[in-house]
């Protein structure tokens, strides 16, 4: 299985320094019980909110770093 990240659009936000992004990506895991273990793939979809947060003041003011503020998952699947 193809695993991969995918961005269906970006959209601004009213607040400053922050978009929000419909994203799906593909996550691979171990899963372990009743004395085994095997690999799981699953699919998310999801959107994805990202704002820049103030981190220290600079000489010339603050410094920004990107930040997952907000994850909404909309739809799980196994693979």
């Amino acid at each position: 299985t193809d695993l991969d990240v995918r961005v269906d659009s970006v959209q601004t936000s009213s607040r400053r320094r922050s978009f929000r992004a419909d994203v799906q990506w593909t996550a691979l895991g171990t899963v372990g019980h009743w004395g085994h273990q095997h690999q799981r793939v699953n699919r998310y979809t999801a959107k994805v909110t990202v704002e820049a947060v103030p981190v220290a003041a600079g000489t010339t003011g603050p410094s920004f770093e990107w930040k997952i503020v907000g994850l909404d998952v909309e739809q799980e699947t196994r693979m």
